[in-house]
C-alpha cells in the first residue's frame, strides 16, 4: 500500500513538471565548442560559438531567433547595449549587430584575432586584441578614438571604473589607463602572463597570473596590497562578493579566499582544470571544469549543492536568468538548467561588464551604528522597458548600491531584503498587494514575520502619468505606456497599502521613489505627441498618511542621471547624505530635516549644471525623525 502511495506520488510529480536544480530545462545545439558566455538582455539570450556563428535565441524556449556568420571562431563573450550587440571574432573584427534582426551596423578591424570581451562606456566601446592593444571606438559609428600598444597579445577584457579602463596584457603586466585619452596612469608587472580579466571591488583590483599568483591592487595607485602563492596557474577571471573573492586555478581548484587578507577560505576540487569565470548568485558560486561539470557549490561551506554533466568540457562562465543557469559546452550545446528559485540575490561574475559599478558611493559604503533586526526592505531596480520604452539606464546600478547600503549603512540583514530587477506587474502585485488586499503580499508577510519596526521601500525606474485619471503609476517593465492606468501599479494603491502595515502594528514606513511622472525621462519622452501639461500628475504626494516619503522630482521635470557616476542623479545625492554630506550638526545621525535642507539643493544645483535643467526632490515627513545613524 505505501509503496503504491509512493509511485503516485512520484508520478503526480513529474506530471506536474517539478524539477530540482540542475535538472536540464532546453539545449541548443551549434556547429563547434562553445567557450563564450552568453548575454541575456530582453529575454533573448546572445551567444558566440567557434562555429563562427553569433546566435539570438528565445531564452525560455531555447529556440533559434537569428544566426549571424562571421569567418572564424568567436571566444570573446558578446555584449548588449540598447539596441545593439557588440563583440569580437578571431577573423581580426569587432562586429555590431542589431539585436532585433542580426543585421551587420558595422566592423572594425585590428591587427590580430580578439578574444577579448567588449566593455561600453560613455558611449565609447574599451576592448583589447591580440594584436597588443587595446583599442576604445565609437560605440554608435565604430570610429577608432585612440589605442594604446602593450607588450603582447591581450586576451584580458577591460572595465572602465571613474574614467578609467583597467586591462592586463601577456607582457605580464596590469594596466590602468586614462579613459579619454588613453595614456597610461600606471602599470603593475606580475611575474608571468596575464590571461585574466582584472575585477575591482571596494577599491581594489584583483588578478591572477600564469605565475601562480593571485594579486589585489589598490586600483587608484596600482601598488600591491597583497599578493597570494596559489600553486597553479590561473587562467579564470576572479569575482568578488561580500569581502570574498572565486576563482578556478589549473590545479582543477576553486578557491575562495579573503579579499581584504587573500587568505584561503576553502577550495574545492573538481576532475579537471578550471578555465571558467565563476558566478556568485544567492549562496551558491557556479563554474565551469575541463571535466565536462557544472558546479554550483555552496559559498559559506564550500561543499557541493549539485551539478550538471555536459558533454565535453565547460570553459563558458554561467549566466543567470529566472532562477536558470545558461552555458556553453566543448560538445558544441549551450545548456539552459535549474539554478534554484527565482529572484533573491543579484548574480555577479567577472563576464558581466554592464554590471561593473564604477562610483564613489560604491567603493566607500558607510557603517550604521548598527544591526537594526526589526528592518526589512524592498528593493526594485527597472531598467528594460518595451522597444518603444527607453531604458532607465542606471537602475540597476542604483538598486544594487540602495541594497548595500540598506545592509551596511541601516543595518537591515540579508535575508530581510526582498531584492528584484526589471520587475513586471505581478511582482509588483505579489510584493504590495491589490488596491484591497495587502495581506497576501510578500510585505505585508514579511513585516508580520519579523514584527518589523520599519518598513523601507526603494525603487528606481519610470514612473508614467495615467492619460484619463491624470494619476501616477510605478512602471513594470510589462507596462503599456498608452494605458498606464492597467498596466502600471498605482502610487495611490501603494500609499494605501504602506498605510495599512503601520496600521498592522509597523511603526514606521519609508518610501524611496528616484522617478518621475511627467511623461518625459533622460533618454527621452515616454509619451510621444503628448503634451507634458496633459500628462501632468495630479498629488504625486498625496502621501501624508505613510511617515516618510522621498521623491526623485517635483512637478512635470524629470529624474536626470550623473552619467559619469553611473546612477541617477537623486540616489547618487540621496546616498552622498545618508553617508555624512547632510550632516549639518555633525552629530552622525541623518534626520529628515537635515536631508529636506540638504537635497533639494544639491539636486537641483547639480541637474542645472549637468543637464541645463532643474530637478527639485520632494521629501515629506517629521523634520525631528531619525532616518539613519552612523557609527
Amino acid at each position: 500500500m505505501k509503496k503504491g502511495i509512493i509511485c503516485l506520488a512520484i508520478l503526480a510529480a513529474v506530471s506536474i513538471g517539478y524539477t530540482q536544480p540542475g535538472d536540464l530545462v532546453w539545449k541548443f545545439k551549434t556547429q563547434e565548442w562553445v567557450s563564450s558566455s552568453p548575454y541575456i538582455d530582453n529575454g533573448r539570450i546572445y551567444i558566440g560559438s567557434c562555429d563562427g556563428g553569433i546566435y539570438c535565441l528565445d531564452a525560455k524556449k531555447g529556440k533559434q531567433i537569428w544566426k549571424f556568420e562571421t569567418s572564424y571562431l568567436i571566444y570573446g563573450s558578446p555584449l548588449v547595449v540598447k539596441d545593439k550587440l557588440y563583440f569580437g571574432s578571431y577573423n581580426y573584427s569587432l562586429y555590431c549587430l542589431d539585436t532585433k534582426t542580426g543585421q551587420e551596423l558595422w566592423t572594425f578591424p585590428t591587427g590580430y584575432s580578439i578574444f577579448s570581451s567588449p566593455f561600453f562606456w560613455n558611449d565609447k566601446l574599451y576592448f583589447g586584441s591580440r594584436d597588443g592593444s587595446v583599442y576604445c571606438l565609437d560605440a554608435e559609428y565604430g570610429d577608432k578614438l585612440w589605442d594604446f600598444e602593450t607588450g603582447h597579445e591581450v586576451f584580458s577584457s577591460p572595465f572602465v571604473w571613474r574614467g578609467k579602463v583597467y586591462i592586463a596584457s601577456f607582457d605580464k603586466k596590469v594596466y590602468c589607463l586614462d579613459a579619454e585619452k588613453g595614456t597610461p596612469v600606471w602599470s603593475f608587472e606580475t611575474g608571468g602572463e596575464v590571461y585574466a580579466s582584472p575585477v575591482l571591488s571596494m577599491g581594489k583590483i584583483y588578478i591572477g597570473s600564469k605565475d601562480k599568483s593571485m594579486y589585489c591592487l589598490d586600483a587608484e595607485k596600482g601598488t600591491l596590497v597583497w599578493k597570494k602563492d596559489i600553486g597553479a596557474e590561473i587562467q579564470s577571471s576572479a569575482c568578488v562578493k561580500d569581502g570574498k573573492i572565486f576563482f578556478g586555478t589549473h590545479s582543477s581548484n576553486l578557491y575562495c579566499l579573503d579579499a581584504v587578507s587573500g587568505e584561503t577560505v576553502w577550495k574545492y576540487e573538481t576532475g579537471g582544470m578550471i578555465f571558467s569565470s565563476p558566478t556568485v548568485w544567492n549562496n551558491l558560486v557556479l563554474f565551469g571544469s575541463h571535466d565536462s561539470n557544472l558546479y554550483a557549490v555552496n559559498i559559506a561551506t564550500g561543499k557541493l549543492e549539485w551539478k550538471f554533466t555536459a558533454g565535453a568540457f565547460v570553459f563558458s562562465s554561467p549566466t543567470i536568468f529566472d532562477g536558470k543557469a545558461v552555458f556553453g559546452s566543448g560538445d558544441g550545446y549551450l545548456y539552459c538548467v535549474e539554478a534554484g528559485t527565482p529572484g533573491g540575490d543579484v548574480a555577479y561574475s567577472s563576464v558581466s561588464p554592464m554590471d561593473v559599478i564604477s562610483s564613489d558611493i560604491d567603493i566607500s559604503i558607510p557603517q550604521g551604528a548598527g544591526p537594526d533586526p526589526s528592518a526589512v526592505a524592498i528593493v526594485i531596480g527597472n531598467k528594460n522597458y518595451p522597444s518603444d520604452i527607453p531604458p532607465v539606464e542606471f537602475a540597476l546600478n542604483d538598486a544594487k548600491t540602495m541594497k548595500q547600503y540598506f545592509m551596511n549603512t541601516f543595518g537591515i540583514a540579508e535575508q530581510n531584503i526582498l531584492y528584484r530587477e526589471n520587475a513586471d506587474l505581478s511582482e509588483f502585485i505579489d510584493l504590495f498587494g491589490t488596491k484591497d488586499m495587502i495581506e497576501t503580499s510578500q510585505v505585508y508577510k514579511l513585516a508580520k514575520s519579523k514584527s518589523a519596526g520599519t518598513v523601507y521601500v526603494y525603487f528606481s525606474g519610470h514612473g508614467i502619468p495615467g492619460l484619463n485619471d491624470k494619476k501616477g503609476y510605478l512602471a513594470p517593465v510589462s507596462i503599456k505606456k498608452f494605458n498606464a492606468e492597467a498596466t502600471g501599479y498605482a502610487l495611490e494603491t501603494l500609499y494605501a497599502n504602506l498605510t495599512k502595515l503601520k496600521a498592522a502594528g509597523v511603526k514606521k514606513v519609508v518610501l524611496i521613489i528616484d522617478a518621475c511622472f511627467s511623461g518625459d525621462s533622460a533618454a527621452g519622452m515616454l509619451l510621444d505627441n503628448v503634451s507634458p501639461i496633459v500628462a501632468k500628475v495630479q498629488n504625486e504626494l498625496a502621501a501624508s498618511d505613510i511617515g516618510t516619503v522621498f521623491l526623485a522630482t517635483t512637478g512635470d521635470s524629470y529624474a536626470a542621471w550623473y552619467r559619469e557616476m553611473e546612477h541617477g542623479l537623486f540616489t547618487y545625492y540621496l546616498t552622498k547624505a545618508l553617508g555624512g554630506a547632510a550632516d549639518a550638526n555633525k552629530d552622525n545621525t541623518i534626520t529628515v530635516g537635515e536631508l529636506q535642507e540638504y537635497l533639494p539643493k544639491i539636486v537641483a544645483s547639480e541637474s542645472m549644471h549637468l543637464m541645463n535643467f532643474e530637478q527639485i526632490p520632494q521629501i515629506s515627513g517629521d523634520p525631528a525623525e531619525t532616518v539613519v545613524k552612523l557609527k
